[in-house]
């Protein structure tokens, strides 16, 4: 859904009320790349249904988000409430390793000279795997992501539009 309002919102910004499709055709007409209008009209329509595809995709691939997400809630729900400690326990266990490992990677990176470019360079990559991957993954784990957040705003925006 993102995908596609933000595709909308560009395109009523660019051409008004006539949205992405009908602005592109009006454009190919002002340059002369498309002269018939027939033609124009078969383009418009064409990229009309280009746009509705494009948000059928993007609802199945939010679809299929939303399946792996559950598979993996319920995973954990199955884990917590097995008898076996280390299976109860192991996704906490691997996010506090995790965590450790990071913070004693960036103290070091941080406060010990590293003395080549190469080596810097290295460093810098893991750096940001760290926390671009292994900290933010285990951070939106636990506590969430923005974008859950914000499809839930837009879900209630439209509820309450619909109540009016």
């Amino acid at each position: 859904m993102i995908l596609s309002e933000l595709v909308g919102g560009v395109g009523k910004a660019l051409f008004g009320d006539k949205g992405l499709a009908g602005g592109t055709v009006d454009l190919l007409k002002s340059v002369g790349v498309i002269k018939d209008p027939e033609a124009a009209t078969k383009a418009l329509i064409a990229l009309q249904a280009h746009e509705e595809k494009l948000g059928d995709q993007e609802i199945k691939l939010e679809e299929i988000a939303a399946g792996d997400r559950d598979s993996a809630r319920d995973m954990q729900v199955a884990a917590l409430s097995q008898s076996d400690r280390f299976a109860k326990l192991f996704v906490y266990w691997y996010a506090i390793g995790i965590t450790i490992t990071s913070f004693i990677y960036f103290f070091a990176v941080t406060f010990i000279p590293i003395p080549t470019a190469d080596q810097k360079t290295m460093a810098n990559i893991i750096l940001g795997f760290l926390l671009g991957t292994g900290l933010a993954t285990i951070i939106a784990f636990f506590y969430g992501t923005t974008k859950k957040n914000l499809e839930q705003q837009k879900a209630i925006a439209k509820a309450s539009l619909r109540e009016d």
